[in-house]
């Protein structure tokens, strides 16, 4: 069983989920990515790796990040 399934990383204002050569794959929105490949992270993705199933929600920069 690996234990680095992908990465995450900042390119610009986005992200990109980049999968590591894992044995079972990483999965986003259903769809096997090609490894060592970068892809674009939205609001509402789903990421999979191996049994464990994520959900991605963007809060906006505004909200709630203001000081009170």
């Amino acid at each position: 069983m690996s234990r680095r399934h992908a990465a995450i990383r900042r390119e610009g204002e986005t992200l990109q989920l980049i999968d590591l050569s894992s044995p079972n794959g990483t999965f986003l929105n259903e769809t096997r990515l090609t490894p060592r490949q970068p892809y674009p992270l939205r609001d509402g993705d789903e990421l999979r790796f191996g049994h464990l199933v994520l959900r991605l929600y963007f809060r906006p920069k505004d909200a709630g990040d203001a000081p009170a």
